[in-house]
């Protein structure tokens, strides 16, 4: 009898929730943190050296090889080539459209106003398998800047694991960057 009362006491009493972050102590929890920006510190910059050697001539022509940039604080304005210039910029996410209407976007893009269009570039979608990269048709980063190049459209392009974007990174995420 007493045992069936012990039993029922235990059903009755329901274990304290705890959440994921209780669970794990500080000096772990900072050490998976500090671990997980140095792999986008990594990625980022693996990303940059990879296109960089990818194409060693200079496809947009030696006549932008003295172009300037140039922050003036002192008058609060971006100078570009020795002009005043303000940025109108739109975003563009080339990974979801198809690489036929690439041109035809960026040409709306520019009848629109715009003199810069950012790009996110989701590190997960170039990299499904690991140490496989993927830079060819729907995947093609550099055709889709160059394209913004004939153009005259600036680009800001911003490299990352995660993008927003409503990009879920657990679903297009390959279990190795999980790891």
């Amino acid at each position: 009898m007493q045992e069936l009362e012990n039993v029922n006491k235990l059903r009755k009493e329901k274990p304290a929730r705890q959440s994921f972050f209780r669970k794990i102590s500080g000096n772990r929890y900072f050490l998976g943190v500090l671990l997980f920006t140095i792999g986008v510190v990594t990625l980022s910059s693996t990303v940059t050296s990879f296109l960089s050697l990818r194409s060693q001539k200079n496809p947009y022509g030696a006549e932008h090889t003295d172009r300037t940039f140039i922050i003036d604080k002192r008058n609060d304005v971006f100078l570009k080539d020795g002009a005043e210039f303000q940025f109108i910029s739109g975003s563009l996410h080339y990974f979801r459209i198809p690489e036929i209407y690439w041109a035809d976007r960026i040409i709306k893009a520019k009848s629109a106003g715009l003199d810069a269009i950012q790009i996110d570039i989701p590190w997960n979608f170039h990299e499904r398998e690991e140490n496989h990269f993927e830079f060819l048709d729907q995947a093609d980063v550099e055709q889709f800047i160059y394209s913004a190049h004939q153009q005259n459209l600036l680009v800001i392009a911003r490299v990352g694991p995660y993008i927003g974007a409503d990009w879920s990174l657990m679903r297009n995420c390959s279990t190795f960057l999980l790891r």
